[in-house]
């Protein structure tokens, strides 16, 4: 399975992609940072743990500058309403459904393993 379908984004819908990408870079280069270190502070904004893979020194130093500053309550609002106008999850609600039970399924798996 193509992730791009299994996600549902369409090509007609790359201009929602496209607008959330520029409002990215936009703020990156507000605050002098990339646009890496403006994802993972926007995670950090939502009270989620960024987990980060490095395989360079060059990688982790970037990725260590999103702490030590923190996106303007506006900055998220912007990204939030960018990354929902193509969120696949809340229409249809379905997928939503099955996205859950899925995960929900996979983390009661792991601790059944786990507990034998």
């Amino acid at each position: 399975i193509r992730l791009g379908t299994m996600m549902g984004i369409k090509w007609n819908d790359s201009n929602k992609l496209f607008a959330l990408r520029n409002k990215i870079s936009e703020i990156a280069m507000d605050e002098g940072k990339t646009m890496a270190q403006v994802c993972l502070n926007w995670t950090i904004c939502h009270n989620a743990i960024p987990l980060v893979g490095t395989r360079s020194k060059a990688q982790a130093s970037n990725s260590v500058g999103c702490l030590g500053w923190r996106l303007t309550e506006s900055q998220v609002a912007d990204l939030d309403r960018h990354a929902l106008a193509r969120s696949t999850l809340g229409k249809p609600r379905w997928r939503r459904l099955i996205f859950v039970v899925a995960i929900s399924m996979l983390v009661l798996t792991y601790r059944l393993t786990s507990f034998l």
